[in-house]
């Protein structure tokens, strides 16, 4: 196997387990901080705090 599909699937069990596989399979990622902040990550953009 190829390393960039080695790393792609160690990408996507690390996604999965954190329970971002579906936001992540509509375009974005989001996450939380320490201070309850959530912030979302579109393909393409960099993070926006959004609550």
């Amino acid at each position: 196997m190829s390393q960039i599909k080695e790393k792609l699937r160690q990408a996507h069990r690390i996604i999965y387990m954190e329970g971002l596989a579906e936001d992540a399979s509509r375009g974005h990622i989001s996450v939380r901080d320490e201070e309850g902040h959530i912030y979302v990550k579109r393909w393409g953009g960099g993070f926006e705090e959004v609550a």
